[in-house]
């Protein structure tokens, strides 16, 4: 997660960065391992972190994807957080694991979620076009959709 987070305040205008251990007290449902909160052209926007390093069974995956749509239509966002729009970033450490990802998610959504790798992540910056959106078969940037 340090490469995570040093991403996003070196290239992103990362104004918040709260970690898994801080984030344990909000009861989301899911114990996401960050969450940012950073600037472009004058908008704020906000991400839950999710590092997958390929240990954990698509299963418990799908039951996270299904907790954070959940997170998503109950305004409980803007609650605790004073907002009412994010994402979920998950990153990987391969591309296959990625897709994996990305096709279960799919099943549920093609929204919220953006996948990428942290090699990506660390080469090129969060506001690059290197985010996966489920179902779709292109890189993206955050800030493009």
């Amino acid at each position: 997660m340090v490469d995570v987070h040093i991403s996003f305040e070196s290239r992103a205008g990362l104004t918040r960065w709260l970690l898994a251990k801080e984030l344990e007290t909000f009861s989301l449902g899911v114990i996401p391992d960050g969450y940012a909160e950073y600037d472009v052209d004058k908008l704020t926007y906000c991400v839950f972190v999710e590092y997958d390093r390929g240990t954990e069974p698509i299963s418990k995956f799908e039951r996270k994807v299904r907790v954070y749509i959940e997170l998503a239509r109950s305004g409980r966002l803007h609650q605790i957080f004073g907002r009412k729009f994010f994402r979920v970033l998950v990153v990987t450490d391969a591309l296959g694991r990625l897709k994996t990802l990305s096709t279960a998610t799919a099943r549920q959504t093609d929204k919220i979620f953006r996948f990428t790798t942290l090699s990506q992540l660390v080469h090129q910056g969060p506001l690059a076009s290197i985010w996966w959106r489920p179902g779709e078969q292109s890189f993206e940037s955050l800030t493009g959709s």
